[in-house]
């Protein structure tokens, strides 16, 4: 996509988030293209404002993609709340959701963003936890390839806002933002403003969201816990060596499963430690059609660790449809329908399950830090 091209989208962008949200245009913006940035930003603050896209992004093919993610950072433009992450971020998901038919990045999913955040079931208190959470950042931070937690944080912050803007509430989130970027706390400003105390507002979000619950519900096989069809049953330990890497690290099988510890190191384009399973020895493809998700149990470090299903139209690193989980030292229990995947880069591509190659588990995005995690009870559902 050529510059002239990049800031027709951006025009149309701000066109669009005008007509959505009936403010005020946009302040003077200049839009840049970085080959260092891996995420899109918005640096509302400055003068004039900026927008910095990946270069990667803009030579995608994908300009739903694209669109989406200037969407949401021409939101932060138009809307940015200095007081508030949660609400920044929020409104930024809701435009990109209502003006480019899906959630930009980090959430990257075309689902609706209701219909995601039902399927996590948020506990009441939930919005009380990311207001303290927002103050610290803690997930918030995008300077590299997200985690789930960053995800899923994006995701909430995005549907809390949708409601709070249907049918017809731009105009009373304006003053909630003015008023937090004046030093009210979120949860003052919206009791006050929805005249109604913050537990009552979230239980009227939260009741909303019931109809949303059952869109990426996994059908239950017969057999709930069958185990995975794959003839190879051997993990193989891949590292980055292929691209000129020197993370280093061994692979050892446990019942039902695998530790993997190692580090990453600092040379190549990508530092990475994987361990893969085939599913067919001759390295064909197989079909997953018959089942709707995967389910495993983890643990490990602390650090964030991906899931990833290698197909035979996505088989490079990070572009495999993949979930990235946050792991503990106990046993966590993941559950992950396969329309909860997504690809962090690579063409738009969608889910069919009919030509999957391998199931993988990777350590990427510490450069230079030991990595250790364990994985067993892969099953499909």
């Amino acid at each position: 996509m050529s510059g002239e091209e990049v800031n027709v989208m951006v025009r149309d962008a701000f066109s669009a988030l005008n007509a959505w949200s009936k403010g005020a245009p946009p302040p003077p913006y200049v839009v840049e293209v970085s080959t260092d940035r891996l995420v899109p930003v918005a640096y509302a603050d400055s003068s004039p404002a900026r927008i910095i896209l990946p270069q990667r992004l803009v030579a995608s093919s994908d300009r739903s993609r694209l669109f989406s993610d200037v969407v949401h950072e021409a939101a932060h433009v138009v809307l940015f709340c200095r007081g508030s992450r949660f609400l920044s971020e929020g409104f930024a998901v809701a435009a990109s959701c209502a003006l480019a038919g899906g959630a930009g990045f980090p959430c990257a999913s075309a689902t609706p963003v209701h219909q995601l955040v039902a399927e996590l079931a948020p506990a009441p208190g939930v919005l009380a936890d990311y207001f303290v959470r927002g103050r610290n950042e803690r997930d918030w931070q995008l300077a590299d390839l997200p985690h789930e937690g960053t995800r899923v944080a994006y995701l909430i912050a995005g549907s809390f806002v949708s409601f709070l803007l249907e049918p017809q509430g731009h105009e009373r989130f304006r003053t909630l933002v003015a008023r937090v970027n004046a030093g009210s706390s979120e949860a003052a400003a919206l009791e006050t403003l929805w005249d109604c105390s913050l537990a009552a507002l979230e239980a009227r979000w939260l009741d909303f969201l019931t109809s949303f619950r059952g869109g990426l519900r996994a059908v239950q096989s017969p057999n709930e816990h069958e185990d995975l069809p794959i003839e190879a049953v051997e993990w193989v330990l891949a590292d980055d060596s292929v691209v000129g890497g020197d993370s280093h690290g061994t692979l050892s099988a446990r019942p039902e499963g695998f530790a993997l510890m190692g580090e990453l190191g600092a040379a190549g384009p990508i530092q990475f430690l994987t361990a893969s399973r085939f599913f067919r020895r001759n390295r064909g493809t197989v079909s997953l059609c018959a089942r709707t998700g995967v389910s495993f149990e983890a643990r490990g470090d602390g650090k964030n660790y991906q899931l990833g299903f290698m197909t035979e139209r996505a088989k490079q690193p990070g572009q495999e449809f993949s979930y990235l989980f946050a792991t503990h030292d106990d046993w966590q229990a993941y559950r992950v329908p396969f329309a909860r995947l997504v690809r962090l880069t690579g063409p738009a591509l969608s889910w069919t399950g009919d030509d999957v190659l391998a199931l993988k588990f990777r350590a990427f995005g510490y450069r230079q830090q030991r990595v250790q995690f364990e994985v067993r009870a892969q099953r499909f559902f």
